[in-house]
């Protein structure tokens, strides 16, 4: 595969909050066992995918300002294509979008892979997309991307993790649950809330921002309005976004 690889027992654990990567070599086959969650390398970002959901866990990706130059990338959007290197029963697939209300949306922005032609087409593997709203997809999940690209001219580089959240709500008998509607005959979940986390790397010291989007139709308002603080959002996703995490993923 070019410039990919899988690594295996991708392991979060809910206790310690740990991210556990280790690798092995899938000899002959393009895809792993079914019992494993598989971390993607793609061209310049990195994706920890959910099996059973069929979404991203995270997305990770390191942009500078160079980065953003556009290249000669093609200029009509390529289509979604499957994952060929994910089991067959466990991708997701362009029909599970089809007559559903939602947009394919991007984790990794494809305008921030616009300098190369093979990550940007890289973009558009459906292990980087979720179920969308489109007033979400397209109104103020676009604009916190552009937000992040305009940050790249303030600081030596930003490191982005984007993911999925499933938050609990609230009955009317007071009771507190989760549920999500799931899309298509693979049953692709929709997260209630999306992610980002942000570290902004300058001379060699960093700060972190958190924003986290509803995932709904309901009218949206400034972007500030949206920022978490990182313990709360780490409470709810299971991850620890301390440098450690940032260097673990960029190391791959």
């Amino acid at each position: 595969m070019r410039n990919k690889r899988i690594l295996s027992a991708f392991v979060l654990g809910c206790a310690t909050s740990c991210l556990v990567l280790l690798s092995i070599s899938a000899i002959g086959k393009t895809y792993l066992s079914a019992t494993i969650f598989p971390l993607i390398k793609k061209k310049d970002f990195i994706i920890a995918y959910d099996p059973r959901a069929k979404i991203p866990f995270l997305a990770y990706e390191n942009l500078t300002s160079d980065q953003l130059i556009r290249g000669d990338i093609p200029e009509q959007r390529p289509h979604f294509f499957e994952e060929r290197s994910i089991y067959p029963l466990h991708r997701s697939q362009n029909t599970d979008y089809l007559h559903s209300s939602f947009d394919k949306g991007h984790l990794v922005p494809a305008e921030d892979l616009r300098r190369d032609k093979d990550a940007y087409s890289d973009s558009f593997s459906l292990v980087n997309a979720c179920p969308q709203y489109p007033s979400v997809n397209r109104g103020i999940w676009s604009q916190l991307e552009r937000y992040i690209r305009t940050q790249t001219e303030e600081y030596d580089s930003i490191e982005v993790i984007t993911g999925p959240l499933f938050l609990p709500r609230t009955s009317e008998n007071g009771e507190r649950y989760i549920t999500y509607p799931v899309i298509g005959e693979n049953c692709v979940a929709v997260p209630s809330h999306l992610f980002k986390v942000i570290k902004l790397n300058t001379r060699g010291d960093y700060c972190l921002k958190a924003y986290v989007i509803p995932n709904d139709d309901s009218e949206k308002i400034d972007l500030s309005s949206y920022e978490w603080e990182i313990p709360l959002l780490e409470k709810y996703s299971g991850f620890i976004f301390g440098k450690d995490l940032f260097r673990l993923l960029e190391k791959f």
